[in-house]
């Protein structure tokens, strides 16, 4: 593998070059592991990544790129190959079940190895990571070799990612580029309320304002992908192909604009969820009577100790782990249609009165 092959990755970041040499020497030395988990904000780029080290592993000259084998893997056509990506919202059962656990049984052709991509890994729903997961603990063969693609790591499941060898790419684009004033203005929104949440100022019609400019904020965004989509389906009827193939094309315009709808609304629900997960901590830090250097915000040490820790009830510790379990129940929830809103409302609310 070379840092040049890989379109999009930002060649001068120190992670992607540590990456590399990573990845190169687990080549050299026949030494892969069985399972990989890639993160970044670039899908395509991931993709890349991810057939690259493919090769490395099918190719005997290390990945030459030239090869035929070589070839088959960049074009998804190499027998040992598998490639898994949902085909709507999230990754059904049934593909999952048909596509997924069928392919993995089959023994390999002409390789030592079998290897499984799974691209938007983050839109396995709790039934399939569970599946999935015991598929990890105990794959059928040692040959089996998992490549994990994900742009929201953490909405992947704790266990799945710690039986992985998960490396982070830092790519000169992405997709998400063109969202970041959104995460940016949900954090600055999170953190003015949740500061006077914690300042004992907030009430519940600040919670019911602030869920609602966060609903409000996904449904501009969903007006802006709406817009573009509707130029890329323009694109294509007008592309002067076969019917048939315009017909696929469209089709996966379609699924794909689901999905990417969900993706960002997920990564910006998953992003307040995080920052309120956040301030929580703090609080429980702090009323276990840890000073601020081990804070997430050490400027909130004063307001909290103020207004949290005097008078201190023996019991209000365990109500912020509870409060604690639900974001990360709700956190992990996102890829299953819940809704959102209802669930940041309860949240906050028992910030409010706690």
């Amino acid at each position: 593998m070379e840092i040049k092959d890989i379109e999009f990755l930002d060649n001068h970041n120190r992670e992607n070059i540590l990456n590399i040499k990573l990845l190169n020497h687990s080549l050299e030395k026949k030494n892969i592991a069985h399972a990989f988990l890639f993160s970044g904000t670039n899908s395509d780029g991931l993709l890349n990544i991810a057939l690259l080290l493919s090769c490395g592993i099918f190719c005997n000259d290390g990945g030459c790129l030239r090869c035929k084998v070589c070839k088959n893997v960049l074009n998804l056509k190499h027998a040992d190959l598998f490639l898994l990506k949902p085909s709507g919202a999230s990754l059904s059962a049934e593909e999952f079940r048909k596509d997924f656990e069928q392919k993995i049984n089959k023994k390999a052709t002409n390789s030592l190895h079998r290897i499984t991509i799974i691209q938007e890994c983050e839109t396995m729903t709790a039934g399939i990571a569970d599946r999935f997961l015991k598929i990890l603990e105990d794959p059928p063969g040692e040959d089996l070799i998992f490549i994990l693609l994900s742009e929201n790591l953490g909405a992947i499941r704790k266990t799945i990612k710690s039986r992985c060898q998960v490396l982070n790419w830092h790519f000169n684009s992405d997709f998400s580029s063109e969202y970041t004033f959104k995460l940016e203005e949900a954090a600055s929104g999170t953190e003015v309320l949740l500061m006077k949440i914690i300042s004992r100022k907030a009430d519940i019609e600040d919670v019911l304002d602030f869920s609602s400019g966060i609903d409000e904020m996904i449904n501009k965004l969903s007006v802006e992908m709406n817009e573009r989509h509707k130029k890329e389906i323009s694109f294509i009827k007008k592309s002067g192909m076969d019917e048939e193939y315009i017909s696929r094309l469209l089709k996966d315009a379609e699924e794909s604009h689901k999905r990417e709808k969900k993706k960002f609304s997920n990564l910006i629900i998953a992003h307040v969820f995080d920052i309120i997960s956040a301030y929580v901590e703090d609080i429980m830090v702090i009323m276990s009577g840890f000073g601020d250097k081990f804070l997430n915000r050490k400027n909130n040490y004063e307001v909290i100790y103020k207004n949290y820790c005097d008078n201190m009830k023996d019991n209000r510790i365990s109500r912020f782990n509870d409060i604690q379990s639900k974001i990360a129940l709700n956190r992990k929830s996102l890829t299953e249609n819940i809704n959102y809103e209802i669930a940041l409302d309860r949240i906050l609310a028992e910030l409010v009165f706690a």
